[in-house]
């Protein structure tokens, strides 16, 4: 076995490394940096060009050779083309770098601000970087000629280019993010906000809905074992927070409608209807570190801090923070009698568990009728109210067998084999 791991892996060294695009019959690009993010692919990205080659397909990796450069001074120019969303050098700044600016700086887009220094500083030396990247990755899209690109986690800054490239020259691009399900991927072709944010079907087809306790997570989505023991007699609400830094936040939060705003909302609704919220933080804040390699080191709750959390109420009496993510999320969801959360996956499991759930921002599956959606921090206590009620728009067999129907006809396998077939498909134009 590891004669024949050795044998793997020297052969995607030596597949990956070839510059001639004459080997293959065609070629797909894919662009990362020093951070490797491509590595991301659930199968692996050698794997992934050996099952490439093996249909005559190569697959070919430009490594960003640039570097962010820490000595540089703020450039007003710069700083405003971001802020503006204006192109320069044909590179549209902000939607280039947004994502790994708010990852630097722990800020979301609406807290970045013009005159402060650090904020200025991380968008400059983002900026350089990603126009330096862009004259890279065209010159590797030129002498290449691919029939496709592969962007993996589309928001990232090599990612965001190669894309933005692709779709002026006509080329597909096929961009992915992980499933609800460990063994699919979502997957797109020339939009990749669609990964993030496509429609989920609303009309499952006939066949029995799937067991969302079936369901494998990934390792960074994996919570703790411990049960909770609520007090008795009280509403029981669950707030299911997310990374601060996600994506879903970054591009879906605003100045009023945020994770800081929509936690303080819930808190002030539950202490009003005497209920008892649980705060669950989400397992990679603890441990985990953004996709620029920043340790997270509980972003949210340093955050909520900073913004004067637990404001009136008082820990262990109106609510309890599992600040360790020791609490086990899917007996939390089974427990509780109302789920909330910004547009976290963790709100359509719940929805599959039955449970009244509400969102706050648009996501993939957002557009199900399970689901109550506010639009304003202060929709979230009437709704509230309502629920408490006996309003019920939960549907576990509508929301389990959506998510079957998504991970059947919306999704591929997150094998090798799987994504090569899928790749090779769109390269030869019958991928969609």
């Amino acid at each position: 076995m590891a004669k024949k791991n050795r044998l793997v892996g020297f052969a995607s060294r030596a597949l990956l490394s070839m510059e001639m695009p004459t080997l293959f019959f065609r070629n797909i690009l894919t662009a990362d940096s020093w951070i490797k993010h491509s590595q991301w692919i659930p199968s692996g990205l050698a794997e992934l060009s050996v099952a490439l080659a093996a249909k005559g397909c190569g697959l070919k990796r430009h490594r960003v050779k640039a570097r962010l450069n820490g000595s540089l001074k703020a450039d007003s120019a710069l700083v405003d083309a971001f802020f503006e969303r204006e192109t320069v050098k044909g590179v549209n700044l902000f939607n280039a770098i947004a994502y790994s600016v708010c990852a630097e700086t722990e800020r979301l887009p609406h807290e970045l601000q013009r005159e402060r220094d650090a904020d200025a500083l991380s968008i400059t030396r983002w900026a350089t970087y990603a126009l330096t990247a862009s004259e890279e990755i065209e010159r590797s899209i030129n002498r290449l000629s691919p029939q496709a690109v592969l962007s993996c986690q589309g928001f990232l800054v090599e990612s965001a280019i190669l894309r933005d490239k692709a779709r002026k020259l006509g080329i597909p691009s096929v961009n992915w993010e992980i499933s609800i399900e460990r063994s699919k991927m979502r997957v797109d072709i020339n939009d990749g906000n669609a990964v993030f944010f496509p429609k989920m079907l609303k009309n499952a087809a006939a066949g029995a809905a799937i067991d969302n306790l079936n369901l494998q997570k990934h390792s960074h989505h994996t919570s703790g074992i411990e049960a909770f023991q609520w007090p008795s007699g009280r509403f029981r609400i669950l707030f299911l927070a997310q990374v601060y830094s996600d994506a879903s936040i970054i591009f879906k939060s605003s100045g009023s409608m945020n994770p800081v705003s929509l936690v303080r909302s819930v808190m002030t609704a539950s202490k009003s209807m005497n209920g008892f919220l649980v705060i669950k933080a989400h397992p990679k804040e603890i441990s985990g570190s953004s996709p620029i390699g920043k340790p997270l080191s509980s972003l949210t709750l340093r955050k909520l801090m900073d913004h004067g959390f637990p404001w009136s109420s008082q820990g262990g009496e109106d609510f309890f923070y599992d600040t360790s993510s020791n609490l086990d999320t899917a007996r939390l969801i089974e427990s509780a009698d109302i789920v909330v959360a910004f547009n976290s996956q963790g709100a359509l499991e719940a929805a599959m568990a039955g449970k009244e759930t509400i969102i706050a921002a648009d996501s993939y599956f957002s557009e199900l009728d399970v689901f109550w959606r506010i639009r304003a921090v202060e929709d979230l206590g009437p709704i509230l109210a309502q629920i408490a009620s006996g309003c019920r728009k939960g549907n576990h067999n509508t929301a389990r067998a959506a998510v079957r129907d998504h991970l059947e006809r919306q999704c591929i396998g997150a094998d090798a084999s799987s994504v090569a077939k899928f790749l090779l498909d769109v390269a030869k134009g019958q991928g969609g």
